[in-house]
């Protein structure tokens, strides 16, 4: 009943509902699981128009692997407010799993105009490329996505791994070996993505 109410605060309730976002999808009772999405559904429906209700059922519904339903929420989040760059991230991230490149390209390109120093889109953007071969639009933007992710240590090794496979697609073993010792030098549990590519780059 509270969440049903137009003039309770929408930080009120999402004070309430934000324990159970990161632990819904370990919820063992489907009744409970249920009663929990059925709120974050019914926050957006008693706060239409703001972005928070649609990121938060956005984050919910990932959680519990619906992608496509929660890609549709943070777009509607988008719609309201387009400032919040981690909704990008997860919509950019959704298309990616999905295998929507295309759509990848165009989203992590829009996303790239507005937030130009976000690392995290380029290296979703040479994804995209990287899926469709095109291996030299996809370094280029993992090159791009290296200069902003000085202060991401994580994102940064990620985009070594990318660099590595795509190296690896154009034979350039060599350079795909370097990117994957410069990928370990930032994080020593690395090496899986040797074990994972051993025999690609080595």
């Amino acid at each position: 009943e509270l969440f049903k109410k137009e003039n309770v605060l929408i930080d009120v309730k999402i004070a309430k509902l934000y324990p159970y976002v990161a632990s819904v999808a370990d919820e063992k009772d489907p009744a409970t699981k249920q009663a929990i999405l059925d709120l974050g559904k019914l926050l957006t429906e008693t706060h239409a128009t703001a972005a928070k209700a649609y990121s938060i059922y956005g984050d919910m519904l990932y959680q519990v692997g619906d992608l496509d339903a929660a890609l549709v929420q943070y777009k509607k989040t988008l719609k309201e407010d387009d400032t919040v760059f981690p909704v990008w991230r997860n919509a950019m991230e959704i298309h990616h799993l999905l295998g929507e490149h295309e759509a990848l390209i165009d989203f992590s390109e829009e996303a790239m105009d507005l937030f130009p120093n976000q690392g995290a889109s380029y290296y979703f953007n040479g994804l995209a490329y990287n899926e469709k071969e095109d291996y030299g639009e996809a370094l280029n933007s993992y090159q791009l996505a290296l200069m902003m992710s000085g202060k991401d240590p994580a994102l940064a090794t990620d985009i070594y791994g990318a660099m590595s496979v795509t190296y690896g697609h154009q034979k350039k073993i060599e350079k795909a070996k370097m990117a994957v010792q410069e990928g370990l030098k930032l994080n020593p549990k690395y090496a899986l993505l040797i074990e994972q590519y051993g025999d690609l780059l080595f």
